[in-house]
This record gives structure tokens, sequence and C-alpha cells, in this order.
């Protein structure tokens, strides 16, 4: 479920990204007002973030789901594996 979470703000982040990059930025607010509490410390963000960077971290969640769900580890070890790689 965690993991879910993380993907879920990464996708978030991966369209924010363009949009941004496409000038879009208020059309993305719009469709995610509600589920965002603080759009300034989003663009922040997302204007500090690269593509790149996110691309990596979206292939970082995905392994980790993948490890999880073919118990490779125990899905703690892998969340705090996925945490410390996304926060490096």
């Amino acid at each position: 479920m965690l993991v879910g979470l993380i993907a879920s703000n990464y996708h978030r982040l991966a369209i924010g990204k363009r949009l941004l990059n496409e000038e879009l930025a208020t059309r993305f607010l719009k469709a995610f007002r509600c589920r965002l509490s603080n759009e300034n410390s989003f663009i922040t963000t997302l204007q500090k973030s690269s593509a790149e960077k996110i691309t990596k971290g979206i292939q970082l969640i995905a392994d980790a789901d993948l490890a999880i769900k073919t118990s490779q580890a125990t899905p703690r070890l892998q969340l705090e594996m996925l945490v410390c790689e996304l926060a490096s």
C-alpha cells in the first residue's frame, strides 16, 4: 500500500513536470487541486526535480514493487531500501 502511495506521488510529479515544461501548470493544478494541500511546495518540487530523476524514481518504485511481490526480501526491507534510494 505504501509503495502504491509513493508511486502515485511520482506519477503526479511526472505529469506535472511534463505540463510545467509545456507551461500548462495551471491546468494541472486545477485537475489535482483536491489532492494537493500545498501548491507552491509542489511547484517548487517540480522545478527542482529533473525529468530523469523522476523517471529513475518511477523505475526504482517498480523494481521494489516487483521485489515485494516475488518475495525477494521482506516488504519492510524493500520499502526501507526504496526510501533510501529515492532520497539519494
